[in-house]
């Protein structure tokens, strides 16, 4: 796939409203790990931030 498995838990967080501080709790990883993760999810998306990404995503699910 395109996303690695602990990217789509990332995916999933943010998609449920999360911060980037509630999604590191959640996953049990660093603030600055799901930062990076995003940072490398922006990138494959080619977005550059949150609320863009989340769009990106959406119309990619809807176009499957």
């Amino acid at each position: 796939g395109m996303f690695t498995r602990r990217q789509i838990q990332v995916i999933r967080a943010i998609q449920g409203g999360e911060t980037s501080k509630d999604a590191a709790k959640i996953l049990g990883i660093s603030k600055r790990t799901v930062d990076k993760h995003l940072e490398n999810i922006y990138a494959k998306l080619g977005v550059s931030n949150r609320l863009a990404a989340i769009q990106r995503l959406q119309k990619i699910g809807n176009s499957n």
